[in-house]
């Protein structure tokens, strides 16, 4: 179906940040740690050279590290950009756990069971690589 002028409107808004999220999770997601940082502040630095601004209310504060925001396109925090952190339930270690099945979610488990989920809900095929242990 061909999208109404309101919906080609709203889209319209949310270009820009759309932009830098996905260069993030695109073009940097094969960084490492160091890697990832490098991205970031070059990011940053660019930015500012060009006069630039990623966009969305509230943005990103700057010199932020991007890898820690997710662009919201729908829903109650619409246009914003969130903490991954603020996805994370709240965690208490159940009574009588096994220190080896205590999972603490991170902000990369976070990021990940966001993604894979979304990917999952929408019938698309996923693989995880990585070494013994990273779940």
């Amino acid at each position: 179906r061909t999208p109404s002028a309101d919906e080609m409107s709203k889209l319209l808004t949310h270009l820009t940040p759309l932009y830098f999220f996905t260069l993030i999770w695109s073009v940097g997601a094969t960084c490492d740690n160091k890697g990832r940082n490098f991205v970031s502040e070059t990011l940053w630095q660019m930015l500012a050279e060009a006069g630039l601004n990623i966009g969305g209310e509230p943005t990103i504060p700057e010199k932020s590290f991007f890898y820690d925001y997710i662009y919201e396109i729908s829903g109650e925090r619409e246009g914003r950009w969130t903490k991954w952190f603020d996805f994370a339930p709240k965690y208490t270690v159940p009574s009588r756990s096994e220190y080896q099945n205590i999972v603490v979610p991170t902000v990369d488990s976070i990021r990940l069971t966001y993604t894979f989920s979304t990917l999952l809900m929408k019938d698309k095929h996923c693989i995880v690589a990585g070494n013994t242990g990273t779940g």
